[in-house]
């Protein structure tokens, strides 16, 4: 894949819990990154989600950017 490509979802999450939205919309990202020949990545900005965030590769995402705040 070329760097400059694919598909970025902003994952949202509160309380150490991704958001419902998130999970969907990934999926749906997913979806149009088949017929696109792109992979899906996450950006998510918090504190204590790293855990949480690791689940969303079964949604289709291939990379997590993540940046663990506690500022946040």
């Amino acid at each position: 894949m070329d760097s400059n490509k694919g598909i970025m979802v902003v994952a949202e999450f509160e309380k150490g819990k991704i958001k419902d939205i998130t999970a969907e919309i990934i999926s749906k990202a997913y979806d149009l990154s088949k017929e696109l020949s792109q992979e899906v990545s996450a950006v998510a900005v918090g504190y204590n989600g790293s855990e949480e965030l690791s689940g969303l590769g079964q949604f289709g995402c291939k990379k997590v950017y993540y940046v663990d705040d506690k500022a946040v």
